[in-house]
């Protein structure tokens, strides 16, 4: 309790592994995760969340959400993704890194289905003023 304590007075933001991604569980337990920090945040403050994913996004956009290396890769259709992005909303991450390096598909072909499909469903929002540094 003491480490989650200090981090949550300390630092700008907080980077986690997301859990198992092929199922809701894992962002349930990211939530889970999530809530307790910002509970622990002082004056209620707002400091972002941020997760991650290596993707194999297939061609198929149905293709259901299917851990691979023993997890650290989730295989999918974009269909499956913007299931996990929203799984990821409601939990409260503000911040997703989609690694594609290990995706079948040549990387322009999956960069453009991204910008084209998937993102337009997931628009950037206006953030807190920037806090000034003290040093």
């Amino acid at each position: 309790m003491k480490s989650s304590l200090c981090l949550a007075e300390h630092a700008d933001g907080w980077l986690t592994y997301p859990n198992a991604t092929h199922t809701p569980r894992g962002p349930q337990l990211l939530a889970e995760k999530i809530r307790a920090w910002r509970e622990l945040l002082p004056g209620g403050a707002f400091r972002p969340h941020m997760t991650n994913e290596w993707i194999d996004l297939v061609d198929d956009p149905g293709y259901p959400r299917t851990p691979l290396h023993g997890g650290y890769v989730l295989r999918t259709g974009r269909k499956g993704l913007m299931a996990l992005l929203e799984e990821w909303q409601a939990a409260g991450v503000n911040h997703a890194a989609l690694g594609i390096q290990l995706s079948q598909r040549p990387p322009a072909e999956v960069l453009e289905e991204l910008a084209r499909e998937v993102l337009p469903n997931f628009p950037s929002h206006e953030g807190p003023s920037a806090a000034s540094a003290v040093w």
